[in-house]
């Protein structure tokens, strides 16, 4: 598994068991709703810090709630206006997400066609950051870091 993304300070709630399609049944629980009041702001470089959904996404996923990381991020990633350097990350995120949830479930040639889904949308924002000529972080994600442990399990 990957590991990446802002160093998550606060606590959030943890559903009751990690979803895996297909082996078991969905968590009851409303999973959006501690961070309902985020899921409609825009994610930019002044509020990743503090934007509670874009967070939880990576709480979620350390803990290996990969299929509930991924359900976080989205409406994350549908604030983003089109063809924006965030929702480019939010999409790489996304897909290394979803190969890891596939790597939980022993789906290794899925995982590996999502990571390299996963690093060419991350060379992508690499690419239009270092135009910008600005720092290797980017809402908080090391894109460098990243992109080195995505090629060498890709």
């Amino acid at each position: 598994m990957v590991s990446f993304g802002p160093e998550v300070r606060k606590s959030f709630p943890l559903p009751v068991w990690p979803h895996r399609p297909g082996e078991n049944e969905r968590p009851k629980e409303d999973l959006r709703s501690p961070v309902s009041s985020s899921l409609d702001l825009q994610l930019s470089s002044m509020n990743w810090a503090s934007h509670d959904a874009y967070l939880y996404g990576f709480f979620l996923y350390r803990w290996g709630y990969y299929w509930e990381a991924h359900e976080i991020w989205e409406p994350v990633w549908m604030q983003c206006p089109p063809n924006s350097i965030e929702r480019l990350l939010l999409q790489a995120i996304i897909q290394i997400a979803n190969a890891a949830l596939k790597e939980s479930q022993h789906k290794t040639k899925a995982a590996t066609r999502l990571q390299s889904i996963a690093l060419e949308l991350l060379r992508e924002v690499i690419v239009r950051r270092n135009g910008a000529c600005v720092s290797d972080s980017f809402l908080g994600v090391e894109l460098e870091e990243l992109e080195g442990q995505l090629q060498r399990v890709v």
